[in-house]
């Protein structure tokens, strides 16, 4: 048994909203590589890890509480203008 045999867990599949792109980002610190073929539309798809690395599994439904919180408002280029923001006329 060398120290490789203790880091890989093997193969885990996650359910995630694949909005574009060749990477997933569960937060700061988890990003995966997208391998193969990226799946054909946005929405929500099954990946199947290793390491770091993902390839696309299948499409599946959403699963309900799965996103962390919503927020609304505008969308201004890149950047979202929250509801209820407020504008101070004299800085």
């Amino acid at each position: 048994m060398s120290w490789r045999d203790l880091l890989e867990t093997g193969r885990e599949t996650i359910v995630f909203p694949w909005v574009g792109g060749k990477s997933l980002q569960w937060s700061d610190d988890r990003v995966w590589t997208i391998e193969g073929r990226l799946p054909r539309e946005f929405g929500w798809h099954q990946f199947t890890l290793q390491g770091r690395r993902a390839k696309a599994a299948g499409t599946v439904p959403a699963e309900p509480g799965s996103l962390g919180y919503k927020v609304q408002g505008y969308l201004v280029g890149d950047r979202i203008v929250m509801d209820g923001a407020r504008v101070d006329p004299d800085p």
